[in-house]
């Protein structure tokens, strides 16, 4: 799913849904406290450019 939004390996997120990501644990937490929404956020980087993308999230 994350390849279809444009997410590459060696990308680095630095928020999902305007929280910040500074490990995997963050983004895990972030992932099993959400509550259900129709669309994820996340911004990263790639090579220092930033971007967003915009990922299904659960209902």
């Amino acid at each position: 799913m994350a390849q279809t939004a444009g997410l590459l390996a060696g990308d680095i997120i630095q928020t999902m849904n305007n929280q910040p990501v500074k490990t995997i644990s963050d983004l895990e937490k972030i992932l099993n406290e959400a509550p259900p929404q129709p669309n994820v956020t996340l911004e990263a980087y790639r090579k220092g450019a930033r971007f967003t993308v915009s990922l299904p999230g659960t209902n």
